[in-house]
C-alpha cells in the first residue's frame, strides 16, 4: 500500500511505523471497521495518545450490523472458511475472487471510554449508515 501512495502521491510523506512525535489532528475514516477489534482498541489507544494538547482526534468506526445472531454467526464462518465465502460470492453473483473483507461494529460504551482514559473529550458525534451499516464520526479534543 505504501509504494502504491508513493508512486501515485509523490509529494507526500509516508511513515512506516507510527513517529514519536504528537499530531495536532489524527483522522481515520473507513479503516477501523477491517481492524480485529481487540487491535482495534489498541490502534485507537495508540492514535488518541499522539494527540498534542489541544488536538483534535475524528475516528469513524461502525457501531451495528444488521442481520443478528444468525449474520454474525454467517460472517464468522464465511471469514474463517474461504470456501464458505466462495460459495456465498457465487449466490451473490460475484465471481471476482476475492477475499473475504472483514466488518467489525465497534461499542460506542468502550470507545467513550477510551476516549476519557487518553485525556480527551467528546466533542461530537455523528451517526453515519453505509449500506445499511450503523456507525459514527467522533471527534475528540486532547485537553
Amino acid at each position: 500500500m505504501l509504494a502504491h501512495a508513493r508512486i501515485n502521491v509523490p509529494r507526500a510523506t509516508f511513515a512506516e511505523a507510527i513517529p514519536d512525535e504528537q499530531f495536532d489532528l489524527i483522522v481515520s475514516l473507513i479503516v477501523l471497521q477491517h481492524v480485529p477489534i481487540a487491535r482495534g482498541g489498541e490502534i485507537i489507544r495508540t492514535l488518541l495518545s499522539l494527540l498534542r494538547s489541544g488536538g483534535t482526534a475524528v475516528l469513524q468506526v461502525p457501531t451495528r450490523r444488521k442481520g443478528g445472531v444468525f449474520g454474525n454467526a454467517a460472517r464468522w464462518l464465511r471469514a474463517r472458511v474461504p470456501l464458505v465465502h466462495r460459495v456465498a460470492s457465487a449466490v451473490e453473483g460475484d465471481s471476482r475472487g476475492l477475499p473475504y473483507m472483514e466488518m467489525n461494529a465497534y461499542d460506542l460504551t468502550t470507545l467513550r471510554g477510551e476516549i476519557d482514559r487518553t485525556g480527551c473529550v467528546l466533542r461530537h458525534v455523528e451517526g453515519t449508515n453505509h449500506g445499511g451499516i450503523e456507525g459514527v464520526i467522533l471527534v475528540a479534543r486532547k485537553l
